[in-house]
């Protein structure tokens, strides 16, 4: 017999008719004393390594303001200030947390209670993993900047440079990524990369510079 799902999207008791609206409320996992939490409950290692490394939004944005709990921010927070090396920015563990919690709630209260979804939603959903690898290719070209910066300032060689550079290229699995993350890097360098690093270097050197002068003359 198929499972029905009841009025939030969970499956109740194939046996039990539902087609009486509303449907008796399944017992619940109210959080208290003594009882397990519910996001305690979720097999974690089953869908884990399915999850979304969404960190930036692509296609048409919307924006909007909520007020949450002071303990989720702060876990929030705390998820970007011990995982830096993958979080540049706070915002992007609320894009993701704001996504993946969507997502789950789309298929409890649409695909499992028989709603069709969208179109694009669809559609976002087969493309998930190219964003995954676009995403990891707009993280190398930022840090490329930073490195060639480096280079610029002589805090590594050329050959630390092109090293750096390459292991980076090799953290794509794909042969097809990796050639047009090369591609992308040479296009920088022929777009004007090093010109443009250099010239930062130059303006952070003359600004220092200019307050180390100001501290200089301020001082009686």
């Amino acid at each position: 017999m198929k499972e029905k799902p009841t009025k939030n999207g969970l499956v109740s008791d194939p046996n039990i008719d539902t087609d009486e609206w509303p449907p008796s409320p399944a017992p619940r996992n109210l959080e208290g004393k003594d009882r397990p939490k519910w996001y305690e409950m979720l097999p974690y290692d089953q869908f884990a390594q399915y999850l979304p490394q969404l960190r930036y939004v692509r296609g048409s944005k919307a924006k909007f303001s909520i007020t949450t709990f002071q303990e989720i921010s702060d876990v929030a927070q705390e998820i970007f200030e011990k995982n830096k090396s993958f979080f540049r920015f706070r915002v992007q563990v609320d894009l993701l947390a704001h996504y993946i919690g969507v997502k789950m709630l789309e298929h409890i209260y649409i695909s499992r209670c028989g709603h069709k979804k969208s179109r694009l939603s669809e559609l976002l959903e087969s493309n998930e993993q190219q964003f995954a690898i676009w995403d990891q290719m707009k993280t190398v070209k930022e840090i490329f900047a930073s490195i060639l910066e480096k280079r610029i300032q002589g805090f590594v060689s050329e050959e630390e440079f092109e090293a750096t550079v390459e292991r980076y290229i090799d953290t794509f699995d794909e042969k097809s990524d990796r050639i047009k993350m090369a591609q992308i890097i040479d296009f920088l360098i022929d777009d004007g990369a090093v010109r443009k690093a250099k010239e930062r270097v130059r303006k952070n050197h003359e600004n220092k510079q200019r307050a180390k002068e100001a501290g200089i003359r301020g001082v009686k």
